[in-house]
C-alpha cells in the first residue's frame, strides 16, 4: 500500500465509476488506481452492443447512462469528502469527466454554452450523486475504494463481489432520469 496522500481521493473517485458501472448492469474488467499516462486511475467496462449503438445514436436513456458514468467519478470525490469531513474540492481528475458528459449530451441536440445544456448537466450531476448516495451503494463506493487504496488494481469479480447488495439502477430509475432531462431542458 502507498502512502501517497491523494490516492483515497483517486480511489473513491473511480470507485464511482465502478460501483456505478455495476449498477447499470455494465460488466466491469478492471479498476485501477495506477496512473498510466494522464490518468491517475480508470475503470473498464463493457456495454451491451445494442446499448453502444443505441448511444452513438443519439438514444436518450443510452446518453444518459453514459452522462451517469461520467458523473459517478465526482460522486465518489464527494462520498469520500464527506466520509472523512474534508472542506475540499472534488480531486481534480473529475474535468475529463465533465467534459465527456457535456460531449454526450450534445447528442441529444444540447447545444455548447447553452441554459439548457447546463441546466440538464447539474441536474444529471445531482441525480448521479442522489444515485451513490443510497445506502448500499455508498458503502460499496467505500469498500471499492478501500481495497483500491489497498491492492492498487481490482478484477471486475472483485468489484462485483465488493457491490453485492447495491441495488441496479432499473427501469423506474430510468423513467426518474427522462423526466430530469426532460424538466431541465426545457
Amino acid at each position: 500500500m502507498s502512502s501517497d496522500p491523494e490516492l483515497p481521493e483517486v480511489a473513491h473517485h473511480e470507485a464511482g465509476h465502478a460501483v456505478m458501472a455495476v449498477c447499470l448492469g455494465y460488466q466491469v474488467s478492471l479498476a485501477t488506481i495506477v496512473a498510466e499516462g494522464n490518468s491517475a486511475g480508470r475503470v473498464e467496462y463493457l456495454r451491451q452492443e445494442a446499448e453502444r449503438e443505441d448511444f452513438e445514436a443519439g438514444d436518450q436513456t443510452a446518453v444518459i447512462r453514459d452522462v451517469l458514468m461520467a458523473l459517478s467519478g465526482l460522486a465518489g470525490d464527494y462520498l469520500h469528502i464527506q466520509r472523512f469531513s474534508l472542506s475540499a474540492e472534488p480531486w481534480k481528475g473529475h474535468w475529463n469527466d465533465k467534459r465527456d458528459a457535456l460531449e454526450a449530451l450534445k447528442r441529444l441536440g444540447l447545444t455548447e454554452g447553452s441554459a439548457a445544456l447546463e441546466s440538464v448537466y447539474k441536474s444529471l450531476q445531482l441525480a448521479s450523486a442522489y444515485m451513490l448516495s443510497r445506502p448500499e451503494r455508498q458503502a460499496a463506493v467505500h469498500a471499492v475504494a478501500d481495497a483500491l487504496v489497498e491492492r492498487s488494481s481490482l478484477s471486475g469479480e472483485d468489484v462485483e463481489s465488493l457491490c453485492l447488495g447495491a441495488p441496479t439502477i432499473g427501469t423506474a430509475d430510468t423513467l426518474i432520469l427522462r423526466e430530469i432531462f426532460r424538466s431541465a431542458a426545457e
